[in-house]
C-alpha cells in the first residue's frame, strides 16, 4: 500500500489528521502555537496508538477489550483456598502439648491419691494389729479424709 502502511494504519492516520489539523489551525490564534500543537498531539495520540500498537499480533482495541473482560466484566473467582501446612502442623503440636500437660496433671493427681489411700490403709492395718498405740487421733483424721479422696478418685 501507500508508504508501506496497511489499510488499518492509513484509516487511523487519516482520522487522526482529520481531528488534529483543524484543531491546530482553529486554536493557534487564541491559545498560541505551542499550546495548539500540544493539544493537536494529545488529540491525535489515541488514533496513532490504534494504528501502530500491536502486541502478540493483537491490535490495541482487542487488547483493551481483553483487559476489560478480564478485569471488569468477568473478574476471576477464587474457587479454592490454599491450606497453610505450617499453620496446621503448629496447631496440632500445640494441641498435643496441651493434652500431654492435662494427662501428666491427671496422672500426678491419681498417684497422690493412690499414695494417700495406701498410707491410710497401712496405718489402719498397723493400728488394728496394735503396733500404733498413740495414733488414735491421726487414724480418726485419716478416716474422715478417706471418703473425700475416694470421691476425687472416682471423678478422675
Amino acid at each position: 500500500m501507500f508508504l508501506n502502511l496497511t489499510k488499518r494504519q492509513l484509516i487511523c492516520l487519516v482520522i487522526a489528521a482529520a481531528v488534529g489539523l483543524p484543531f491546530y489551525f482553529l486554536t493557534r490564534e487564541w491559545i498560541g502555537t505551542s499550546n495548539a500543537a500540544t493539544g493537536m498531539v494529545i488529540l491525535m495520540l489515541p488514533a496513532f496508538m490504534f494504528a501502530m500498537y500491536e502486541k502478540d499480533g493483537l491490535p490495541l482495541e482487542k487488547i483493551l477489550l481483553n483487559v476489560i473482560h478480564v478485569k471488569l466484566r468477568y473478574p476471576a473467582i477464587r474457587r479454592y483456598e490454599i491450606e497453610n501446612l505450617y499453620e496446621i502442623q503448629e496447631t496440632v503440636t500445640t494441641e498435643k502439648k496441651k493434652e500431654r500437660r492435662k494427662r501428666t496433671c491427671r496422672e500426678k493427681e491419681k498417684e497422690m491419691i493412690d499414695r494417700r489411700t495406701s498410707l491410710i490403709s497401712k496405718r489402719q492395718e498397723a493400728y488394728e494389729r496394735g503396733w500404733l498405740d498413740d495414733a488414735d487421733e491421726e487414724y480418726r483424721i485419716m478416716e474422715r479424709q478417706k471418703p473425700m479422696i475416694q470421691k476425687k478418685w472416682q471423678a478422675l
